[in-house]
């Protein structure tokens, strides 16, 4: 009796073995599929596409072909694309060998039936038979030739509005044959006659006209084309008996022309009556005449009191500014052209909340009382060399850390610098403590980025990074510039060069006053007998002496007195005769009898005594500068 032998089996779709040792055999009789073990933890699963290949339909003439996934089976044409060969078409007479195709492929299967092709023809078809040579060749030149017959268009149910070609010709649904030149543009061809019939003619072209030229003509039986060239003589000059032309700027030049115009004119040099512009009302000015020959220029005045605050004037303005008493004390307001004086009283009492919106500078010393003082500013800046926290501590020792806590956001611990009481050390790291966190702070040890000078405790892991105390370049080199009134255009510096910048000041950057100390003259003015020209920026100041002709004296190198030569009407040195000197600013004579001639007068010393004898009538006086005491005028005594 034959042994049995039973595997492991299920008959329950889906269901898969596990567990299998190495050759242990399992079947699912209902999926017809078989396992076996492979020694490890995998399953293998035999022939797992039998099953495909058994339930596959036995159609004639198909292929079995594997998809990738399974198999199945497909037609010669599909199973050709699959394998990759395209359309490659089967003829029994092709010929495969010698790494050639011979013979004539069908019509049926995308060939042309035919074995030889006349030279130039188009082919046509012939039905299922091989494609024949038509009656239409191309010649060398792509032109188009029928040798028999003609040309024969089917007419438009609806014609075409667009997508015609240059060129094209089509018989339009009216019975028309049209043509498009351009591709954009359609033109009916029309025949007046039959064309059958072609008589020869000549068709002349002549101009007529002054300033056109030109003629051709045309034999209806002309095999080459004639062109009809018309000339002009048209010019933008002056020229007579010729065509009028625009020039590049649309101007031409003509001489007289006679006719009635209308319109504007583009421009005049005067208008044909002048016109009085004037301004009345608040502000007023003088009429001024205008005939377009000139500029207007009106010399405006304002009436007084015409401009009301409030009614002829926009925006805010400030009528009156009043006080608070122990606060602010205002003086002047309220009258017109006064001058406000806001100040401070001696002793200032705010009792409410005080807002600084701008800086805020308090000379003495500044208490705060309260629980908490903040300080909400980008940055705080702090002259004095030392700060000190836990002020007012009253008990001997400290119980509380104190230090600084820095805020990082809402996601992050705080960073802080604490003396640890505990421990009598500085802790430096981040906390979850807070301003308002008191007695110990815990912090968890952070990291230090700084230079160390000096004894250094506990080890230190990674790189090192700093700043050198020296070094001989910056590792980012820098742009030196000067903007504004002074200007210097921009050197790089990297600390191993020397930057000069080569500064230019901007014309009028200097205003003499606003951005100058010490005294200056701004202009000079000439007193009597002086005379002053070149004030103004950059003038050369000239003072000349104008007064009773002194300015023409030269200097006559000695001691000289001026003095009034009336005939002349001008001033002259005096000299001075025998016995007369000057010294410094005295005029001395000698005790002796001199008489000095003057033009008519005669002066005379005696000793000490100065007489005048003058011939000129009505002169019996001396108009004198100080007090003559003694002297003698015509043998009188004063």
């Amino acid at each position: 009796m034959a042994t049995t032998i039973k595997t492991k089996h299920s008959n329950t779709t889906g269901t898969t073995p596990t567990g299998l040792s190495t050759g242990e055999l399992a079947v699912n009789t209902f999926d017809k599929k078989m396992w076996i073990g492979n020694g490890s933890t995998e399953v293998v699963l035999i022939g797992n596409k039998l099953s495909a290949i058994e339930t596959a339909s036995a159609t004639d003439g198909g292929f079995l072909v594997g998809n990738g996934t399974t198999f199945v089976v497909e037609s010669l044409g599909t199973a050709r694309g699959s394998l990759g060969l395209g359309a490659l078409a089967i003829e029994n007479d092709v010929n495969l060998g010698s790494s050639e195709v011979t013979g004539t492929l069908t019509v049926d299967h995308g060939g042309t039936g035919a074995t030889t092709f006349t030279s130039n023809r188009i082919l046509k078809g012939a039905g299922s038979g091989a494609l024949v040579a038509s009656g239409v060749s191309i010649d060398a030149n792509n032109k188009l030739n029928l040798t028999t017959g003609g040309v024969a268009f089917s007419k438009y149910s609806s014609d075409p509005t667009s997508a015609f070609g240059t060129g094209t010709m089509f018989y339009s649904s009216t019975g028309a044959l049209k043509f498009s030149p351009d591709g954009t543009n359609l033109r009916t061809l029309a025949f007046t006659q039959d064309l059958t019939t072609v008589n020869d003619g000549t068709l002349t072209l002549q101009t007529s006209g002054t300033g056109l030229s030109g003629s051709a003509s045309f034999t209806a039986n002309d095999s080459d084309n004639v062109t009809f060239t018309v000339s002009s003589n048209a010019t933008h000059n002056n020229t007579a008996n010729t065509i009028v032309a625009r020039d590049g700027s649309n101007n031409f030049a003509a001489g007289t022309i006679t006719a009635a115009l209308s319109g504007n004119a583009t421009t005049a040099t005067t208008l044909s009556n002048s016109r009085n512009f004037s301004i009345t009302g608040a502000v007023t000015a003088s009429a001024v005449s205008f005939n377009g020959g000139g500029n207007v220029t009106l010399n405006t005045s304002m009436a007084n009191n015409a401009v009301t605050l409030g009614t002829h004037t926009a925006g805010n303005y400030v009528a009156t500014i009043a006080g608070t008493p122990n606060e602010i004390t205002v003086s002047g307001s309220g009258t017109e052209t006064a001058t406000v004086t806001i100040g401070l009283p001696d002793d200032v009492t705010i009792t409410n909340n005080l807002t600084v919106s701008n800086d805020l500078t308090v000379s003495g010393d500044l208490t705060v009382s309260g629980d908490v003082t903040t300080v909400n500013t980008t940055n705080l800046t702090v002259t004095d060399t030392l700060v000190v926290l836990n002020q007012g501590l009253t008990t001997t020792t400290n119980s509380s850390d104190i230090g600084f806590i820095f805020q990082r956001g809402t996601t992050e611990d705080n960073a802080a610098i604490i003396w640890d009481e505990s421990t009598n050390k500085f802790t430096l790291g981040t906390t979850a403590a807070t301003g308002s966190t008191g007695g110990e702070i815990t912090v968890s040890k952070g990291n230090l980025v700084s230079d160390l000078t000096g004894n250094v405790t506990g080890d230190v892991t990674g790189d090192l990074t700093g700043n050198a105390d020296t070094a001989t370049t910056l590792a980012t080199s820098r742009d030196f510039s000067i903007t504004g009134a002074v200007t210097a255009n921009a050197v790089s510096f990297n600390g191993g060069n020397i930057v000069t910048l080569n500064t230019s000041m901007s014309a009028d950057a200097v205003t003499l006053g606003t951005h100058t100390t010490g005294d200056y003259v701004e202009s000079v003015i000439g007193g009597t007998g002086i005379s002053v020209s070149g004030n103004g920026e950059g003038g050369v100041v000239a003072v000349n002496l104008n007064h009773l002709g002194i300015q023409s004296l030269t200097d006559p190198d000695d001691d000289k007195v001026i003095f009034w030569d009336d005939d002349a009407g001008s001033t002259a040195w005096l000299t001075l005769g025998n016995n007369l000197s000057i010294t410094g600013t005295t005029l001395n004579a000698t005790d002796t009898d001199t008489t000095y001639s003057a033009d008519e007068s005669t002066l005379t010393l005696s000793g000490t005594t100065f007489s005048i004898n003058s011939t000129y009538a009505g002169q019996a006086s001396i108009t004198t500068l100080g007090t003559v005491e003694t002297g003698t005028i015509n043998g009188g005594t004063f």
